[in-house]
């Protein structure tokens, strides 16, 4: 009979970051990588913890201190790991424009899973500069819980669009966000009659009354510039009443304000 043992995994060094100069050796499926503690102590509990080593009895290397005796790094693959170094060690100085939607998705697993909030920030900064179709967009930034403000574009644009939701778009994006989106494209295209309902029109609502409506229906509070600079991405949201130009919406009588 064959046998069943399984063959043992040769374990290599990574051929790009296993670096010489670095202090700590992690061990992510069968490849080795070396690389600076203080990346990781500097931002995230989880390895000031596991790097935290106690006094080694018998003379025996540290965890990390060799490769004989790694840090294991379980359920996550080499490659994930690879990006989120990249991270750290990206030869072109905080350039990061060569990354995909893909390649930022195997960072921000890996920040969400160890505590690292500036690489979270940075990644999120970094996928705004990318292109996303609306229901991709949704989808992404759900599954990672990011800020549902930067959404108001991809929302806007599926309340603006001809066809409606699909039935596997509305997989994609949830029952909840689904029905939002129906009840923004019905408020934008039609006036509402005496019986409760909307008649049937062309998109009546643009620009800032299209914006204010996406922001009631989604429940997102308005974002708005303070002093004379202009807002960053990652600023915190300030509150301000979403319904402030909702009135008449539809009939062609919204009251209009300076927009933030």
């Amino acid at each position: 009979m064959p046998s069943t043992t399984p063959t043992p995994l040769t374990i290599t060094r990574h051929n790009k970051y296993y670096i010489p100069t670095a202090d700590t050796i992690f061990q992510v499926e069968n490849y080795l990588f070396r690389a600076h503690s203080y990346f990781f102590y500097r931002e995230s509990e989880h390895f000031r913890q596991l790097l935290s080593h106690p006094t080694t009895p018998g003379g025996r290397d540290a965890p990390g201190t060799t490769d004989s005796n790694p840090i294991v790094l379980n359920d996550i693959d080499a490659a994930s790991f690879a990006c989120f170094l990249w991270v750290f060690y990206n030869p072109k100085h905080s350039i990061y424009s060569d990354a995909t939607v893909e390649h930022w998705s195997r960072i921000l697993d890996l920040a969400n899973k160890w505590g690292f909030a500036e690489v979270r920030s940075l990644a999120v900064r970094e996928l705004e500069q990318l292109p996303m179709g609306p229901v991709e967009k949704i989808e992404f930034y759900q599954k990672y819980s990011l800020d549902p403000n930067f959404l108001v574009d991809a929302f806007a644009a599926l309340t603006l669009r001809d066809d409606s939701i699909s039935f596997d778009e509305g997989k994609k994006i949830g029952l909840q966000t689904t029905i939002q989106i129906a009840k923004a494209r019905e408020v934008s295209r039609g006036q509402e009659l005496s019986d409760g309902s909307r008649s049937p029109s062309p998109v009546k609502v643009r620009g800032n009354d299209l914006e204010s409506l996406i922001h009631h229906v989604f429940g997102l509070p308005r974002l708005q510039t303070q002093g004379t600079g202009a807002q960053g991405p990652l600023t915190a949201p300030v509150l301000s009443d979403p319904m402030n130009r909702l009135s008449g919406l539809g009939g062609g009588h919204a009251h209009r304000s300076a927009h933030a």
